[in-house]
């Protein structure tokens, strides 16, 4: 097999001239290319044949995980991290290869023969539950601290939208969309629950299982037949929206109603 067309992806450059050097004496390896942020990861995975990445979980903006979720055409993904023993133990019950900072040049090299292994016997462009497989591990081993932004894609860029500006979420066709004063944007989350898990519960609530809105944004509520609510967000058109018999008893008892 040819060389593994790979890109190092880390926010700290001493880290990434390590790692770039250390696989430069691998004749296993070529290296093609280096990011310092997930936004430049991801455009780079995107326009390269790429085999792997050696991917940095906690970088700002977009860390690894976020990379992982936006990009399309998922390489063999080599994780980088500073995590602790716990979380190191979750990235093992889910059977993905990960090189635990200060990384040691033996370990870089057990982990690249594994890579090898892994795209011989069965290369991720050619199962079709790859990249599933991935998201779905990577969904539990994702820390729960609350995200301040979002990434949404716009055309061939990524802007990261500050959670505090999106008056509400909610889910169409399989695919998770923000609404802000200055309109609507996709995000890479593909379920309510996925995107709720990770918002603020003190600010973000679930109004039916399509929605979830900003409760610093809400205009007005107001009491609609049996027992539900309607809740008028603050922007221009002051949208209404409906609240469900069961969330509308959680939300009075959120807001001391």
């Amino acid at each position: 097999m040819p060389a593994l067309k790979t890109l190092v992806v880390d926010d700290e450059k001493p880290a990434r001239d390590r790692l770039i050097h250390l696989l430069s004496k691998d004749e296993r390896v070529e290296v093609v290319g280096e990011a310092g942020n997930g936004v430049d990861a991801i455009d780079f995975v995107a326009a390269h044949q790429l085999h792997l990445v050696l991917l940095d979980i906690q970088m700002p903006g977009l860390d690894g995980f976020d990379v992982v979720r936006m990009v399309k055409k998922l390489p063999m993904v080599i994780f980088t991290t500073a995590f602790d023993k716990y979380a190191i133990k979750a990235f093992e019950v889910h059977a993905l290869d990960y090189l635990l900072k200060p990384i040691p040049a033996k370990r870089l090299n057990v982990a690249i023969g594994r890579a090898l292994a892994q795209i011989g016997q069965n290369a991720p462009g050619s199962d079709p539950d790859w990249r599933k497989r991935m998201l779905e591990a990577v969904d539990a081993i994702s820390p729960t601290k609350a995200i301040t932004r979002v990434p949404v894609r716009l055309g061939e860029r990524i802007q990261l939208v500050e959670v505090t500006d999106v008056l509400w979420f909610y889910v169409q066709d399989k695919l998770v969309s923000l609404v802000t004063r200055e309109g609507e944007s996709d995000t890479h989350f593909t379920t309510i629950n996925e995107i709720e898990r990770k918002l603020d519960p003190d600010v973000f609530f679930r109004i039916h299982r399509s929605t979830v809105i900003n409760i610093n944004h809400i205009r007005e509520i107001r009491t609609w037949f049996h027992g539900t609510l309607k809740v008028v967000m603050d922007d221009e058109a002051s949208t209404e929206l409906d609240v469900s018999r069961e969330h509308s008893r959680r939300l009075r008892k959120q807001l001391g109603w």
